[in-house]
């Protein structure tokens, strides 16, 4: 909100024409960089008055005003393993269209970063993680990448065409390490309707069996271990959440693999059935 709210209000400043004007010895370019310092101040003091007028009310500062009227609500819409799985499974759709995925992520990092944080902040305080559920499906929605590719890439292990013979050594390497632009873009998996199924649908199905889990085991998460986005999603789960999420996540893997693997052995066949027929 503040992203939008200060550039339309320095915008519309400048256009007042609110500008600090120098002579025309000046230099362009140090003209142009001190022209608005009336705009900044401006919103400088518009910005702390604002702030000190927050101490006057119930939440004691600006920043407790903004994350109760504004953080909570968002959080309460989107911080919940039902949010989370429809998000991962829309970006999982634009992808198989060829929108990049980070087009929906994005937007919804704001949500990932509350959901953290407030679990972070309670793992040090000794407190039950209030996002508990939250993180171990977020921990199986996206095994691979985007469209839970990994499970294909098992899936190709049982390829008799020499095309997916020879991309499994390619593709699956680098998606165990969560680089999955050689799968989707090699089999390929994009716009390709054998795999449209598996590839939007698998964040529901496994979003929905892991939270199912969670209302039946205990699972405990540290949220303050932080991998780099490479690391290889069993290590992650292993060192986060122990054997317990481990298991999770290999069987989230196992799904995804059940997912992909009737469509690829047809893709496999055709192609089998292609590389035949050129050699005769």
């Amino acid at each position: 909100m503040l992203g939008l709210a200060v550039p339309s209000l320095y915008c519309w400043l400048m256009k007042k024409n609110l500008r600090l004007k120098l002579p025309d010895s000046v230099p362009p370019m140090v003209s142009q960089s001190l022209a608005p310092t009336f705009v900044t101040m401006i919103i400088f003091t518009t910005i702390f008055v604002i702030k000190y007028a927050c101490t006057f009310t119930p939440y004691g500062n600006l920043f407790t005003l903004v994350s109760t009227l504004i953080g909570k609500p968002i959080a309460a819409f989107g911080a919940n393993p039902v949010s989370l799985i429809i998000v991962f499974t829309l970006m999982n759709l634009i992808w198989f269209f060829g929108v990049h995925p980070n087009a929906i992520l994005m937007p919804y990092m704001p949500i990932l970063t509350l959901v953290n944080l407030a679990n972070q902040e309670a793992f040090l305080a000794g407190n039950a993680l209030p996002y508990l559920t939250f993180a171990v499906v977020a921990t199986c929605v996206q095994i691979g990448g985007a469209g839970n590719t990994l499970g294909l890439c098992i899936a190709s292990f049982f390829a008799k065409s020499e095309k997916y013979k020879a991309m499994r050594k390619l593709v699956t390497p680098a998606n165990i390490f969560n680089i999955n632009e050689p799968v989707i873009f090699g089999f390929p998996v994009m716009l390709n309707p054998l795999y449209f199924f598996p590839m939007v649908f698998s964040p529901a199905i496994v979003g929905l069996v892991t939270y199912g889990l969670c209302q039946i085991f205990t699972f405990n998460i540290n949220p303050t271990i932080a991998m780099p986005w490479v690391t290889p999603g069993f290590v992650t789960a292993f060192f986060q959440g122990g054997l317990s999420l481990l298991l999770v996540w290999i069987l989230a893997v196992f799904i995804d693999f059940i997912l992909y693997l009737p469509f690829f052995l047809i893709d496999d066949k055709n192609t089998l059935k292609l590389e035949q027929e050129n050699t005769k």
